[in-house]
């Protein structure tokens, strides 16, 4: 709206002042002439001089010239042309100030109840990015209550991405289907911030290119790990990403083999279990090469851990086996991270070779 107004009046300010219009009459008495010492170019309020005054012809050429309209006519066309430009420009600015603060408190209310304050958001980072809620831009953040009653913050890019690329639009930190009208307002933040107005006191527009592009490979890593653990957390147990993220190369070599070890040998499973933790083949462990493991870089390691973890925690064809493979997890992490151990001391024991 303020742009369509911008363009299309302040653009066209000859049609404005061309328009047909009678100046009010004035008292023969009021209307005098102004003398070239006094005379100062009258600004857009100011429009009623116009009536008041008798300007020279000279004073309301230099008026036409500092309001870029053209100069050409008598000394009565002048004053009309002026008269008009001025007056409704002057009602015209009215309007659009008022759209403007319009669209700002839209803009701010869009961003939700954590807008200017990010501690009522339960949780701390951003779910994608990794970056604390406290320090994302304020161009870029977003919250929303979830039907939990809960305030969540998010950055912007990471939603859009949510909503983009996967299938089911779920609020990572609940598992909660994210209502319908947070889209709504994401799609609205986005065309709100191309106008210029929003941004009169230096904000910029909303960043929403492929998060991938601008990850490090270390946060893409910890971003799937949070996912994976929080999906765990789901069954009942209560964990910590870092028992994971903390692992050194040797430590993430151990892990591998355990775990394998544990889904081969220790759990003593049937065929038919594995294949229900793990369709259709019951081997989550894939192409994985055990006698090559350590030529292997760690961020390679970290990523094929990930990736048999999140089979045996998703691939379940039952609430029960994916509960059962999310156990397998835990205890495998148990035997490589001590702290894990200590918080889990009856999955440690039920695995550790004495």
């Amino acid at each position: 709206m303020y742009m369509y107004m911008q363009t299309n009046i302040f653009l066209h300010k000859n049609f404005i002042s061309n328009i047909s219009v009678n100046l009010p009459v004035v008292n023969s008495v009021l209307y005098k002439k102004v003398s070239d010492k006094v005379f100062e170019i009258p600004r857009e309020k100011e429009w009623s001089l116009l009536i008041k005054n008798n300007y020279k012809i000279a004073q309301l050429k230099k008026m036409c010239k500092h309001y870029n309209v053209i100069s050409s006519g008598k000394k009565e066309v002048l004053r009309k042309r002026l008269y008009n430009l001025l007056r409704i420009s002057c009602n015209v600015r009215k309007i659009q100030n008022s759209c403007k603060h319009y669209l700002l408190r839209k803009y701010n209310n869009l961003r939700g109840p954590a807008r200017y304050n990010r501690s009522l958001c339960v949780n701390e980072t951003d779910f994608y990015s990794m970056d604390d809620v406290k320090d994302i831009p304020y161009e870029q953040f977003y919250s929303f209550q979830d039907s939990d009653k809960k305030i969540y913050g998010f950055d912007v890019k990471s939603l859009y991405k949510l909503y983009s690329k996967s299938r089911k639009k779920e609020n990572p930190y609940n598992r909660r289907v994210i209502p319908l009208y947070v889209m709504v307002q994401i799609k609205s933040l986005l065309k709100l911030s191309k106008f210029s107005p929003v941004f009169s006191n230096g904000g910029n527009p909303i960043v929403v290119e492929d998060v991938d592009e601008i990850l490090t490979q270390e946060q893409r890593i910890a971003a799937r790990a949070l996912d994976i653990f929080q999906k765990i957390d789901l069954h009942g147990h209560i964990t910590n990403t870092d028992w994971f993220m903390t692992l050194e190369k040797n430590q993430l070599i151990k892990f591998i083999r355990v775990l394998s070890d544990i889904w081969e040998y220790r759990a003593q499973l049937s065929h038919t279990t594995k294949r229900n933790i793990c369709p259709p083949y019951g081997n989550p462990f894939g192409l994985i090469n055990m006698d090559a493991l350590q030529l292997c870089s760690i961020d390679f390691l970290k990523m094929a851990s990930l990736t048999v973890m999140e089979k045996l925690v998703t691939s379940g064809i039952t609430l029960g086996m994916r509960s059962l493979g999310a156990m397998y997890v835990l205890c495998g992490l148990t035997l490589v991270n001590s702290d894990a151990a200590n918080s889990l001391p009856w999955l440690y024991e039920s695995v550790v070779e004495t």
